[in-house]
C-alpha cells in the first residue's frame, strides 16, 4: 500500500507500524500525504522520523491537523515567536499536543499579551505552556483581575492556582472571576485538542 511505501522510505520499523495499524484499522483511511506532511513539517526542526511516529501514535489527530494549512500556519507563528530551532525542537518534543490547539487561539493569545497587556508573550515565565490554557475561561479572567488590581504575580503561580485559590490570593470574591469568564466572549472558543468525529470526512 502507498502508506507502507511512504513509511518505509522514512526508515520506520515495519512491524511496529503494522501493529500500529492493526490496533486501529481506521487509520488506513488516512492518505499517505497526511503522513508526509507531518513528517516533513517536523523534519526541519531535526526531529527524527521515529520521534514523529511516536507523536502520531500518541496523538493520531496530528495526521489531519493540516486542514486549510493550519499546521503550517501554527509552525510559522511559533517560528516567529521562537527563532531558535533548538528551542522549537524541545518544545515540539515535549508538548506535541500544542500543534492540535486552535490556531485562532494562538493568535488571540499573542495579540492579547503583546498588544492589550503590553507584555511580550515569549518573556512570560509560563511561555510556551500558556498556549495550553483556554483564553476565555482561564487566561483573560486571571489577567484582567490582576490588571484591574494592579497586582501582578508570577504567571506560573497565577495559572497553577485554582480559581478559588487565585481569587483568595488577590483578596477578591470568586464571583468577580466568574463574571469575567462570562464577559470574555459571546462566542465559544474551541480551544481544546481537536476531537474530530473519528476519522469522518478525511
Amino acid at each position: 500500500m502507498e502508506i507502507f511505501k511512504t513509511l518505509n522510505t522514512l526508515g520506520l520499523d515495519k512491524q511496529e507500524f503494522k501493529n500500529f495499524f492493526e490496533k486501529d484499522s481506521k487509520l488506513f483511511l488516512f492518505k499517505s500525504s497526511h503522513f508526509k506532511i507531518i513528517f516533513s513539517s517536523l523534519k526541519k526542526y531535526d526531529i527524527k522520523s521515529q520521534e514523529v511516529f511516536s507523536m502520531i501514535k500518541q496523538y493520531p489527530e496530528m495526521l489531519i491537523a493540516n486542514r486549510e494549512s493550519l499546521l503550517e500556519k501554527k509552525l510559522k507563528l511559533l517560528d516567529e515567536l521562537i527563532p531558535q530551532k533548538s528551542t522549537m525542537r524541545t518544545l515540539l518534543r515535549m508538548y506535541p499536543f500544542i500543534l492540535l490547539k486552535s490556531y485562532n487561539s494562538f493568535v488571540k493569545k499573542v495579540l492579547y499579551f503583546n498588544k492589550e497587556l503590553e507584555k511580550n508573550i515569549i518573556d512570560l515565565d509560563i511561555f510556551p505552556i500558556i498556549f495550553v490554557f483556554n483564553f476565555n475561561t482561564e487566561i483573560k479572567p486571571r489577567c484582567e483581575l490582576m490588571r484591574r488590581l494592579n497586582s501582578w504575580m508570577p504567571f506560573k503561580e497565577a495559572f497553577s492556582l485554582t480559581p478559588e485559590e487565585f481569587t483568595k490570593k488577590l483578596n477578591v470574591d470568586l464571583i468577580e472571576f466568574e463574571r469575567l469568564k462570562e464577559d470574555s466572549s459571546p462566542l465559544f472558543e474551541r480551544d481544546l485538542l481537536f476531537r474530530y468525529n473519528k476519522y469522518i470526512g478525511i
